[in-house]
């Protein structure tokens, strides 16, 4: 349920940013599908995390992707929304809330999960 929670957000965010980064490089044919090369590597990271929690390993390239696209997003939204406030937030929502669930999925999955025991070191016995 939480995995297609966070899908659900994840698809919204990019779907409500998609036509400020489109206007972002005008409207030549060519490039109608490059905010793909926005969300692309962020969902592909975002998966990388998830993997990584589920192995419990270290995912900190993962996660400077994700804040790396989630950033551009932003930044390339921010320029077509109006001098309001209110604009200036509703762009950068999105990739801020997709950041957040992916963080709060990751903390579910990393969380629910007890720690694995450790193995006692055996002992050597010195002659």
């Amino acid at each position: 349920m939480n995995v297609a929670l966070v899908a659900l957000v994840a698809v919204l965010g990019a779907v409500d940013t998609l036509e400020p980064l489109r206007q972002t490089s005008g409207h030549r044919t060519p490039s109608r599908w490059w905010p793909v090369l926005v969300y692309g590597p962020w969902a592909v990271a975002a998966l990388s995390i998830l993997r990584a929690g589920i192995y419990r390993r270290h995912a900190l390239h993962s996660w400077i992707v994700v804040l790396a696209f989630a950033a551009l997003s932003m930044a390339l939204s921010v320029p077509y929304a109006s001098t309001d406030a209110r604009a200036v937030v509703a762009a950068v929502l999105p990739a801020t809330a997709m950041t957040a669930c992916l963080h709060q999925l990751v903390r579910q999955t990393t969380l629910t999960r007890p720690p694995l025991a450790k193995i006692p070191a055996q002992r050597r016995w010195r002659t």
